[in-house]
C-alpha cells in the first residue's frame, strides 16, 4: 500500500487532525478514526476493483476454458486450437480462443493442417510419373529411395521375371482381379513382384486403405514404398552398396523377392536391358 497516496487522498483530514490535536477532545478524536477508516476501505476497494479490470479488453484474447476444440478462423488465420470449450475469439483484435489439439483448416488464406493417407511407413500415395511402367517404377525407386539407374534396373529385371511389370497379374498369368486364395506358395503370386501370403493381402487392404485398384500401377508402387520403408527397408541399404545391374538383380530378389527358383540368368538380361533403354 502506497503512504503517499493514502496521505493524499483526502486533504481535509490533515485539517481535521491538527484541530484535534489542539482541542484533545475524544470524540473528535473517534469520528476522526472513523473518517479515516472509511476512506481507507475506499482506497481498498477501489485498488481491488481495478486488479480485476482490463483483462479482456481491447487486443486482449479472450476467456478460456476446458472441452472440446475451438473453431477455425475465418481468414487469414492459423487453424483453431483443438481441445479446450476455450471461448472464442475476442472481437477486436484479440487472438483466437482454443487449446491444444487440431483444429479444421481455416476457411480462407489459413494454413490448413497437413496430414499422411494414413497408409503406414509408405510416404502415403505416390505420383505416378509415366504410364509407362519401368519408367514410372524407376523414377520412384530414385526419387524415394535415391537409387541410382543401374541400381533401378536390377529392380525392374527382378520384376520383369516376376510379372512382366503388369500390376493385375495373378501367377500363371490370370489378369484382372486377385485371386481368392492367400496361400504363401509358388502358385498363388499377385502384382508386381507376386506377392504371395500376407503380403498379397496387404497389397490389397493398402489399395483399400486409399481408394484404388489392387490392379493399378499407383496401388502396386505404393505397397511397393511401404514395405521398402518399413519391413524391407534392408533391401535398399543393400541394394545402395551394389555397382552392378547384376549385383543389384541378385540383392533385390535375395532381400525382397525371395524367389524359390529365381532363375537369376533372365533377371539380369532384363536389367541390363533396361540400363540400356536409358532408365
Amino acid at each position: 500500500m502506497s503512504t503517499t497516496a493514502i496521505s493524499g487522498a483526502n486533504s481535509s483530514y490533515t485539517n481535521d487532525l491538527s484541530g484535534v490535536g489542539g482541542s484533545n477532545n475524544n470524540n473528535q478524536q473517534m469520528q476522526f478514526l472513523e473518517m479515516l477508516l472509511q476512506e481507507l476501505q475506499q482506497i481498498l476497494s477501489q485498488m481491488n476493483g481495478g486488479s480485476n479490470n482490463g483483462s479482456n479488453g481491447v487486443g486482449a484474447p479472450s476467456g478460456s476454458g476446458g472441452g472440446g476444440g475451438g473453431a477455425p478462423s475465418s481468414v487469414g488465420g492459423d487453424n483453431g486450437g483443438g481441445g479446450g470449450g476455450g471461448g472464442g475469439p475476442s472481437s477486436v483484435a484479440g487472438n483466437d480462443g482454443g487449446g491444444d489439439g487440431g483444429g479444421g483448416p481455416s476457411s480462407a488464406g489459413g494454413d490448413p493442417s497437413s496430414s499422411g493417407s494414413g497408409s503406414g511407413g509408405g510416404g502415403g500415395v505416390p505420383t505416378v510419373s509415366s504410364s509407362d511402367p519401368a519408367k514410372a517404377i524407376a523414377d520412384n525407386l530414385e526419387q524415394k529411395f535415391g537409387l541410382n539407374a543401374t541400381q533401378a534396373a536390377g529392380v525392374l529385371g527382378n520384376l520383369q521375371q516376376e510379372s512382366g511389370l503388369q500390376g493385375d497379374i495373378n501367377q500363371g498369368g490370370a489378369k484382372g482381379a486377385p485371386s481368392s486364395n492367400f496361400a504363401d506358395d509358388n502358385g498363388n503370386g499377385w502384382g508386381l513382384a507376386q506377392w504371395g501370403g500376407t503380403r498379397k493381402q496387404g497389397e490389397i487392404d493398402y489399395a483399400k486403405q486409399n481408394g484404388l485398384d489392387p490392379g493399378s500401377l499407383q496401388a502396386n508402387i505404393g505397397f511397393m514404398d511401404k514395405e521398402l520403408s518399413t519391413d524391407y527397408s534392408k533391401t535398399i541399404s543393400d541394394i545402395k552398396n551394389t555397382s552392378s545391374t547384376d549385383q543389384a538383380a541378385m540383392v533385390w530378389d535375395k532381400d525382397y523377392e525371395l524367389a524359390s527358383d529365381p532363375q537369376m540368368a533372365n533377371r539380369d538380361q532384363y536389367a541390363q536391358q533396361f540400363l540400356q533403354q536409358g532408365l
